[in-house]
């Protein structure tokens, strides 16, 4: 490509997407780009001679007025073709642009454009391969690029003109080693994208210097491991708030809490609650004493609810914490091996085979190996991660490392381990803390829960877990088949070609075949045992009893020992048979099929040992020491084809859990949530978190209740313990559709439950007054992430998310991206459960009323968290309307009603008053 060669930015606007001859463009524009810079812009509006759809004209301002009087295609067509002559054609998006642009000439009798092309969409994917979205939109906004008029084809096209010199720009920057390497894979992008690759390496006139932050090690080139410096040396103390930013507010109950924890840390207090409510800072609140602490050889782990909290407490609150201190804080975040690539898995699927998409996988990942620090996959915010790529290159622990490898020393887990000795702050997360505590049993830590109010929930899922029985005998099964296959390749091939000696075979099959053997009667014998008299009544669920499981593991000790032991065996055996493959692939031993033999062994055998990792806890020494806190419970749904047999292991409580496995290994355990809670919620959860003997801290919120919000409680719905299901179902559809006629704003309704999401939405949905409304519902038109980040992103239609779970809680949801909160039904757990009925008989058996004890407590500790999703900054505005009518009319309605903030108003009503009501709310003023 000539270094001065003439690239074609072009973008069309269309009556509609699809190319089957019944759409025009109504809007042609070009910008032309030569050596870095934009030097022609070309633009017409065109007449289609057809309707714009509504949508369309919606979308991109263009109404038919606009294009009454524009030319006709046929007329702009010859300039067009001409301009585009001996030029580069990019878009984003090429695959639209170009071919709907190349139909229309030929349907007004001009040659199909013969041009080389360029995808933006997919470079910027390879060159920013951590943004979250790649929409022209939103490239232009991550990337600072002025957009004035989105979808009109004449700012889109200037806006991808100045994307493609920028892209240009970052593609100057790669070393050599890395143009090579994506070079290489080029032919595998849209059209001719790769040339930029080519060009640059070949217009360079000497080799790059090269970055000394960057090493090269095989194909890969990757970021130097940090050193984490000594910023504390000979530095003079600095005192708490000394150096306050001029940009940041001072919030009252921030600098109270600030100086309470300050005060906690100094005397090292074992245990501390702090309750702030949000708006108070609470992040910051904790954050700077304890950097301020760092002067004083204190150390911390800090541990939030999700790994997505987790990033962002890394990217925003601790990069914030540089506005406040002279230094800058040394930081790791901890999270389990699956989310951090294995460098040597990857080098290794650089050599093999692969399918364009993958190819394009492989070139973001090339890029981001040069950006990051941390190896976490998690950065790159892929939304899918169920390419079979992820499967080959995510870490599985340092244990499974092949220490020959040149990439041993450099691999991000090792390193990540190294830093931990040397960090201020580890970040992680709840599930990632009550599996790891030990690891910091000699680091002198102190451990700061944030959210506390979920580390129970967390501490209860980590320990509940399901063993399939059923589904163990298929993956043993169709392992088998594919090792002893004899129509297609089978390991009798791969003995033949010296890849593998028979004796390693045979060992191999023999423990396979025991599991598969010997599961089936196992299994066989525990759904007899304690399933016949609940297949007779229909019961797919039955809790058993520790006496009744440890005599029947006895009595077949044999059968578990059996299987127990070909599970260590193929657990040892596996990492070594991985380490041949990769010495068999670096000699260059391996055809196609063998290739992909040994690749769908390990990934059965290791999905074979995931469903087994559970085996353990049937050991008679394990049942023993659980006794106490570890409830079992089979599930057979016999109803389904194919029912599966499935044993679950569930935690009784968390709080001797966590004292022994989690606190006992730090020096001191400070609590912070921003939930509000009761004095019978916060009693029940501090016994749960097993910090009964925690101070108590209580702060008011910053925000003003009175006038940002209201509550409305609806007093005459039926009785959900009284009605069935559907009448129910009916009567919410009524009083949603009411809501959103009443108000043209962002609604969130919470359920308790999958098939009451689908039984009101399914009425929504055919409903003619919903048609101005966009309806997203749970696990029907998207799982709970996608539903997340489309009911964020404000549309200009008004949109209703029927919602559960997750959303309950650790949603944030700020401005108009939430404005009305409606809270279908009373959050109380399905009583019907195994796992609640053990709890609750045991509750009872010890004196207590597991109504009042458990029941009660859980579900009101949920609907404040509920309710904390409707106001999140000083400036929001919201209402939050239950329409369950147990909190207006039964006695402990009240505990509910005691969570609502302190000041938020609130009021009963009856049904046919919601109009007004809402009404009343928006129009008045604050």
């Amino acid at each position: 490509m000539a270094k001065n060669q003439t690239f074609a930015v072009v973008d069309l606007e269309t009556t509609g997407t699809k190319m089957d001859g019944t759409n025009r463009i109504i809007q042609f524009s070009c910008v032309l780009v030569q050596n870095r810079k934009i030097v022609n812009t070309f633009n017409t509006l065109i007449n289609p001679l057809m309707a714009i759809p509504a949508d369309v004209q919606n979308l991109t301002g263009i109404h038919e007025k606009d294009v009454r009087h524009a030319p006709l295609f046929d007329d702009v067509a010859g300039t067009i073709y001409a301009l585009l002559q001996d030029t580069v054609f990019v878009a984003h998006n090429i695959q639209f642009d170009y071919r709907f642009l190349n139909a229309e000439l030929e349907r007004v009798g001009y040659p199909e454009l013969d041009l080389k092309g360029v995808d933006t969409v997919q470079l910027s994917q390879i060159l920013y391969p951590c943004l979250a979205s790649y929409r022209l939109q939103d490239l232009s906004a991550a990337l600072k690029i002025s957009h004035e008029r989105p979808h009109q084809a004449d700012s889109d096209a200037v806006v991808t003109a100045e994307l493609l010199i920028k892209l240009m720009d970052q593609i100057h920057q790669l070393p050599d080693s890395l143009l090579r390497q994506l070079e290489s894979m080029g032919d595998a992008l849209l059209f001719e994208t790769g040339m930029l690759f080519s060009n640059e390496l070949r217009n360079r006139n000497a080799p790059k210097k090269y970055n000394a932050d960057l090493i090269q090690v095989g194909k890969i080139t990757f970021r130097r491991p940090r050193k984490f410096s000594d910023h504390l040396q000979g530095r003079s103390k600095q005192p708490l708030l000394e150096a306050w930013p001029s940009s940041y507010e001072k919030r009252p109950q921030q600098l109270n809490l600030m100086e309470d924890v300050a005060s906690q840390m100094r005397h090292r207090q074992p245990q501390a609650f702090f309750e702030a409510p949000t708006g108070t800072g609470k992040t910051l609140g904790y954050l700077l004493p304890a950097a301020h602490e760092l002067q004083y050889g204190h150390r911390f782990l800090i541990s939030t609810t999700t790994n997505a909290l987790q990033n962002q407490l890394i990217d925003q609150e601790i990069n914030q914490l540089d506005q406040f201190l002279p230094f800058k804080v040394n930081v790791v975040s901890l999270k389990g091996s699956q989310h951090y690539i294995d460098l040597d898995k990857f080098a290794h699927t650089l050599d093999q085979p692969q399918n364009d998409y993958t190819r394009l996988i492989q070139m973001r990942l090339l890029v981001w190996l040069t950006q990051t620090e941390t190896g976490d996959l998690d950065e790159l915010n892929f939304t899918v991660q169920q390419l079979p790529l992820f499967d080959e290159i995510t870490h599985h622990g340092v244990q499974g490392l092949n220490q020959e490898s040149p990439y041993y020393q450099y691999d991000f887990m090792r390193r990540r381990t190294d830093e931990m000795q040397n960090a201020d702050f580890v970040i992680t997360n709840h599930a990632y803390l009550i599996k790891h505590a030990a690891e910091f049993a000699d680091q002198h830590r102190t451990l700061i829960v944030d959210e506390a109010q979920q580390l129970v929930t967390t501490t209860l899922q980590n320990n509940n877990q399901v063993m399939d029985l059923d589904a163990v005998k298929i993956l043993a099964d169709t392992l088998l088949v594919k090792m002893e296959s004899q129509v297609s390749y089978s390991f009798a091939n791969l003995i033949e070609q010296r890849l593998l000696t028979k004796a390693e075979y045979r060992k191999i099959l023999q423990k396979i075949q025991v599991i598969d053997h010997t599961i089936p009667e196992f299994r066989d014998a525990m759904l007899q045992r304690f399933m016949k008299l609940q297949r007779i009544a229909k019961i797919t669920e039955t809790p058993v009893q520790f006496k009744k499981i440890f005599g029947f593991v006895k009595e077949h000790v044999n059968q578990y020992r059996k299987v127990q032991n070909a599970i260590r065996f193929l657990e040892n055996k596996n990492p070594k048979l991985y380490r041949h493959f990769i010495e068999l692939l670096d000699q260059q031993r391996l055809d196609s099929q063998s290739f992909n033999l040994f690749k769908a062994y390990f990934k059965l055998s290791n999905e074979l040992l995931a469903k087994l990792k559970n085996w353990d806890r049937l050991a008679l020494e394990n049942l023993e020491k659980t006794a106490d806190s570890l409830l079992m419970w089979l599930s057979y749904p016999q109803a389904q084809d194919g029912a599966h047999l499935r044993i679950h292991f569930g935690l009784m409580e968390s709080q001797d859990f966590l004292q022994t496995n989690v606190y006992s290994f730090f020096n001191q355990v400070l609590f912070f949530s921003g939930s509000y809670f009761t004095s019978q919620t916060y009693q029940y959860f501090v016994d749960q978190l097993g910090a009964v003997e925690s101070k108590h801290f209580k702060y008011q919120s910053a925000f003003d209740y009175e006038h940002q919000a209201k509550a409305l409680l609806v007093k005459d719905a039926p009785d959900v313990n009284q009605v069935p299901a559907d009448e129910y179902a009916n009567y919410l559809s009524d009083q949603i559709i009411q809501i959103c006629q009443a108000q043209h704003r962002q609604t969130m309704v919470l359920f308790n439950s999958n098939e009451m999401v689908e039984k009101v939405y399914d009425q929504l949905r055919d409903d003619e007054r919903m048609q101005p409304w966009q309806i997203l519902a749970q696990n029907v038109t998207g799982t709970a992430e996608r539903l997340k980040k489309k009911f964020q992103s404000v549309q200009n239609v008004p949109q209703l998310l029927l919602a559960t779970g997750t959303f309950w809680e650790g949603v944030d949801l700020p401005a108009d991206q939430l404005e009305t909160l409606v809270i279908a039904k009373l959050p109380f757990q399905a009583i019907q459960s195994p796992y609640n009925q053990i709890r609750y008989q045991r509750d009872e058996r010890a004196g207590g009323n597991a109504f009042n004890d458990i029941a009660l407590p859980e579900a009101v500790m949920r609907f404040a968290q509920g309710v904390g999703r409707l106001i999140r900054t000083q400036h929001d505005r919201g209402l939050v309307i239950t329409l369950d009518s147990r909190i207006v009319n039964r006695s402990y309605g009240k505990q509910f009603v005691n969570t609502f903030p302190q000041g938020m108003p609130v009021k009963v009503i009856e049904s046919e008053q919601l109009t007004a009501e809402i009404t009343n709310f928006f129009n008045s003023k604050r």
